[in-house]
């Protein structure tokens, strides 16, 4: 059975990185042309939003070892989504966290 190459790696020790391999690397370089489109370009900072880019953006928000420095990539995506974007900063704003994380310490705060 083949591995899906698209999740994310979080475990970093043991990790193989096969950089020869065509998807290594690729959505770290998807973040980063979207975050160089979006530079003071305010039509393609709203595209993005409006399609909903910006949590995806946001969910790569993690380590990857599939997809080395994908987090500065996607911090540095947000900063040039929001730049002189009002709409996009309250977009940002308004995001809570969600999945299991966020219930395992939603849970444990509801228990203290």
């Amino acid at each position: 059975m083949s591995e899906n190459r698209f999740t994310a790696q979080q475990k970093l020790a043991g990790a193989s990185l096969d950089d020869t391999h065509p998807i290594c690397g690729f959505k770290r370089d998807l973040i980063r042309l979207i975050g160089n489109l979006c530079w003071k370009h305010r039509k393609n900072q709203n595209t993005v939003r409006e399609l909903d880019g910006i949590s995806l953006v946001l969910d790569c928000c993690n380590i990857d070892g599939r997809n080395p420095f994908i987090l500065q990539w996607s911090i540095f995506a947000i900063r040039n989504l929001c730049d002189n974007n009002a709409d996009n900063k309250a977009f940002v704003a308004s995001v809570s966290r969600q999945g299991a994380a966020h219930q395992v310490i939603t849970e444990v705060e509801m228990a203290s």
